[in-house]
């Protein structure tokens, strides 16, 4: 290995005749003789990836009938592989990011392989019939390959597969691929799923993800609809799409009904989504003289619910959506101006532990009220121009409410209400919002951010706070615990407060909900004016 030899010349033959493995990979090779494999009837793993520059292989690779491993990676130049029919004891055939542009003659005969990586193989075509005997495959690598158009056909006889990847053309494909997955007898171990017109960056932190990105549209219904998601997906990336739909999960219902295991969310440029998820309730009037407003919540929106949507997912990313305007959509009372702002079901976000969003240019708030946050240790807000809330602190107007009608048992509502009762009939400015285990705080040029909430923010592990061209900002709400001596101190994770700003007196300008916190707070500041604005 890594020796540059650029060629084994004509008339080289080793008689190694228990040469076992032979490993030449990361060489210059170029060529190789053929008659250099003829006394090497022992060998069973054969490593040659790695050399780019050569173009083929000689032909006697094929008498090497106990090869159990044939390793072709980073071959970019290859294109001819000679026929491997009679090395019925492959188990491994890596051909990935090689120059073939089809399938080796005689693949489709290795009964006994169990890994099989085409991935990065723009050019490779894949003729019908070509895995559909490979019962034995546990391993399937298709990512980026050029033509998937009929592979979800011959999937079905591969019971024992483990792990799946695959590069998809078109809509059709991928759902069929997906009800593969989604209905597979064992279910797999790893598999990433891509709908993609170009190549990106895979994190190979999960084990099962789905990449959909290109330009196009999805829909909510029709031929095409993409009504699941694998239900044990646990990364998502969506980019450069457009959604018929103005509600995110509204495209993938029977997925957020079930999704406990997504971890990731990404969404970047995709036009049409108002909001990520959405809380419906309907209206009716009484006929009783007192013509009460009666307003009727289906209990699975209110109660506490182990299929919340987003309940599992770590870290959520939004970038680039121009009709973004909330993470959670509602409407309001039909022909009622109560403006009653309907509580996410239980355990919403409850696991999300950064939050990151982006050129957002619609959003006005980001967290609705009744929101449990406990394990969120990052927020990220930037480029939004329109937002004015962090955490919205509009309370309920219960006062021409005259009757509320649940599904939900009265201590379900109330577990839902528990730690909330400021929120719904007590003053806002005193309502805490408990962030536990946040570290890390940036706003970054919102011109119109005018308070990060109408409380106070508790949060006992913050270490850095970076308030980045928010000019109307005017309090900044953290709580600060109380010495012996009655007065306020610095919590004691707390590193450092980060701040640019044009106006030197913008620290000064500050409200404190207690006289001293400002000066408490002085030795952790570093304010930077920006130049350039």
């Amino acid at each position: 290995m890594r020796n540059n030899i650029q060629e084994i010349p004509c008339g080289w033959s080793l008689r190694c005749h228990s040469l076992s493995t032979l490993i030449l990979k990361r060489n210059q090779l170029v060529s190789i003789a053929e008659s250099f494999f003829k006394h090497m009837h022992a060998l069973q793993v054969l490593d040659l990836s790695h050399n780019s520059e050569i173009e083929e292989l000689p032909n006697s690779i094929s008498d090497l009938v106990k090869l159990t491993a044939l390793l072709l990676a980073k071959c970019t130049s290859l294109t001819y592989v000679p026929p491997l029919g009679k090395l019925r004891a492959l188990e491994e055939l890596d051909l990935s990011g090689t120059g073939i542009r089809e399938v080796p003659q005689g693949v489709d005969t290795l009964v006994n392989l169990k890994n099989l990586n085409m991935e990065d193989t723009n050019w490779l075509e894949i003729s019908g019939g070509t895995l559909s005997r490979l019962s034995h495959l546990q391993s399937l690598g298709l990512r980026c390959t050029s033509v998937p158009v009929e592979i979800q056909v011959e999937l079905e006889g591969l019971t024992k597969l483990e792990e799946f990847n695959v590069h998809l053309a078109d809509v059709h494909s991928f759902n069929q691929i997906v009800k593969f997955v989604q209905h597979c007898e064992v279910p797999l171990d790893r598999y990433r799923l891509e709908l993609a017109d170009d190549m990106d960056f895979w994190d190979r932190s999960y084990s099962k993800s789905v990449r959909w990105m290109g330009k196009g549209c999805i829909t909510n219904g029709g031929e095409e609809d993409v009504s699941f998601l694998p239900y044990d997906l646990e990364a998502l990336m969506i980019r450069n799409q457009w959604f018929t739909s103005d509600c995110f999960c509204d495209v993938f219902p029977s997925f957020w009904g079930n999704a406990r295991h997504l971890q990731f969310c990404a969404i970047n440029n995709c036009r049409g989504i108002q909001s990520i998820l959405s809380i419906f309730f309907s209206s009716t009037f009484s006929s009783s003289s007192r013509n009460e407003k009666e307003m009727e919540v289906d209990g699975d929106q209110l109660g506490e619910s182990r299929n919340a949507p987003f309940q599992s997912v770590q870290i959520l990313i939004l970038i680039d959506l121009q009709d973004l305007r909330g993470l959670i959509g509602w409407k309001k009372l039909a022909g009622s101006e109560l403006g009653f702002g309907v509580i996410a079901p239980h355990g919403t976000f409850s696991n999300l532990r950064n939050l990151e969003i982006s050129s957002c240019p619609k959003m006005k708030s980001v967290f609705t009220p009744g929101l449990q946050l406990p394990h969120l240790e990052q927020i990220t807000i930037r480029n939004c121009n329109e937002i004015e809330e962090i955490f919205d602190g509009a309370r309920t107007t219960l006062s021409e409410l005259n009757r509320l009608c649940l599904s939900c048992s009265l201590s379900e509502f109330e577990s839902i209400c528990e730690g909330m009762e400021t929120s719904f009939f007590g003053n806002n400015y005193d309502m805490p919002f408990i962030l536990p285990k946040l570290k890390r705080l940036e706003l970054d040029s919102l011109a119109k951010l005018e308070s990060i909430c109408e409380g106070i923010m508790v949060c006992d592990s913050i270490k850095e706070i970076n308030i980045i061209e928010c000019p109307k900002l005017k309090r900044l709400p953290l709580f600060l615990p109380i010495d012996n001596n009655g007065q306020p101190s610095a919590p004691m994770t707390l590193e450092q407060i980060n701040a640019t700003s044009n106006d030197i007196d913008w620290w000064e300008s500050l409200e404190w909900d207690l006289p001293n916190t400002k000066d408490v707070l002085r030795p952790f500041l570093t304010i930077t004016r920006d130049y350039f604005k």
